[in-house]
Order: structure tokens, then C-alpha cells, then sequence
């Protein structure tokens, strides 16, 4: 995959001086990935933003109050708001921005995907078609040579992964969700007693809908059994693959 190619470096793009012979969206001024941010954004923008936080966590301020973020999130910054915001001290986060021109605001606003004066921060599914769009972005921000219709092609690409970001996953899709997140709460809690409650808050559904959705995948065994079958299996292969004793 081409995109391996973007594990090594950060990526930028500048996009407004590409040619764009049949306007039909917002023109994308500018496009940045940055695979280990750790820079902490402390000023003003004079432009429309979408900060699509990809892996990771940090915060952001609100209204003077901090507030979590768990990737993967997309940020809104728009004219004239200081922001403040990054991943907490010591880590990194993965990071694809889009930068539009202010003049473009109120386009994006009308088309109800920016919202000026209200939370600058939601979590979204990372389906097929974002990762899709996202993984050919990276392809053309590789290629640094401008191609006849590129720049239209970006700005195609750049309003897939707004608008597929707002795209809800299936019964199916959200069941496997959530019992990845099961699984992986059972697998970093191997050595403690499992409590419903806590898990349940945790994933932000009600103890019998945690029941329900485990049952979906693991119909005869229970959270308990999991995790003891999982620690004997992590035991073994720490036995095999190290020097533990």
C-alpha cells in the first residue's frame, strides 16, 4: 500500500494554487498529516479548519473547561476562536487537517457541517469510505507532482471524509465495536475482578445491553471465563516468548 510510504514522514500540502477548471465545493487551501503530534495549539485561526484526530487522546478547552478527547474525534477550529487544544503531556496523536478559506464559511455552515458556537468536538465511525478517502488523500499528498484535475480530485476526496464522517455504523458493525471494546477492557483488567458497573459506564450502555451484546458473540461463555481463559493464553506465551519465570 502506497500509504506506508506517509509512516515515515509528516505530510503538507498547499492546495490553492491548483488549477480548479469546474468549482463545485469548498477549495481546500491546505492539507497536513502529522502521524506524532505533540504540539499542544494555543491561538487564533483565520480560516475554516477540520482537525480529524485518527489515534490517540488530549484534550481541548471549552468555554474555559477541559474536556477529554478520544480518537477518533474531529475538531472544528473557525475564524476568530482561539483554540486550545492537544494530546496530553508526553504522548502523541495522529492528525489529518483541512484548511479552508474563511470566505468559505458560511457554505459549510449551510451545508451543516460546521457549526460555528457549538461544541468544536465530536467522535465519528471510521468507516470503509472514510478510510478509503483518506487512504488516497495520502496517495495524492505523496505525489508531489500537480496533475491536470488534481485539484478538484482533492477537494472531492477532502468533502468525502467530512461527510462520511458523519456516517452511523450498522447494527452489526456497532455490535463488533463494542465487543472490541469489551474484549479489550477484559484484557488490560486480567489480574482484577470484573464489575458489570464499571465496564458497563465505561462502554456508556446499561449492564442488561452489555449482557445482550456479549451474548451476540460469545453465547456460552462468560466475561469471567474470557478473561481467565485469556490470562492462561497471555501466561503461556510470556512463558514461551520471554525469560518471565
Amino acid at each position: 500500500m502506497k500509504t506506508e510510504k506517509a509512516k515515515e514522514i509528516d505530510i503538507f500540502k498547499h492546495c490553492a494554487p491548483l488549477q480548479r477548471r469546474f468549482p463545485l465545493l469548498p477549495e481546500v487551501e491546505s492539507i497536513g498529516y502529522l502521524r506524532h503530534k505533540k504540539d499542544i495549539v494555543k491561538y487564533e485561526f483565520g480560516t475554516c479548519n477540520f482537525s480529524f484526530i485518527l489515534n490517540g487522546k488530549g484534550f481541548y478547552y471549552e468555554n474555559g473547561v477541559k474536556k477529554e478527547i478520544h480518537a477518533p474525534c474531529v475538531l472544528l477550529q473557525w475564524p476568530n476562536e482561539k483554540m486550545n487544544y492537544g494530546p496530553n503531556e508526553g504522548e502523541t496523536w495522529e492528525e489529518l487537517y483541512l484548511i479552508y478559506p474563511s470566505k468559505y464559511m458560511e457554505a459549510l455552515t449551510n451545508a451543516n457541517v460546521f457549526f460555528p458556537n457549538i461544541s468544536p468536538c465530536r467522535n465519528f465511525y471510521r468507516s470503509s469510505r472514510f478510510n478509503s478517502c483518506f487512504e488516497k488523500l495520502i496517495e495524492i499528498m505523496l505525489n508531489q507532482e500537480p496533475r491536470p484535475g488534481m485539484g478538484i480530485t482533492i477537494d472531492l476526496l477532502c468533502w468525502g471524509l467530512i461527510t462520511t464522517s458523519f456516517t452511523h455504523p450498522s447494527i452489526e458493525e456497532e455490535v463488533k465495536l463494542q465487543i472490541r471494546k469489551i474484549c479489550d477492557y477484559l484484557e488490560t483488567h486480567l489480574a482484577q475482578d470484573i464489575h458489570l458497573d464499571e465496564l458497563a459506564k465505561t462502554l456508556n450502555v446499561s449492564k442488561s445491553t452489555l449482557r445482550r451484546i456479549w451474548s451476540k458473540a460469545y453465547n456460552s461463555t462468560t466475561f469471567r471465563n474470557y478473561r481467565d481463559q485469556y490470562f492462561l493464553q497471555r501466561s503461556c506465551s510470556l512463558l514461551i516468548e520471554t525469560d518471565y519465570q
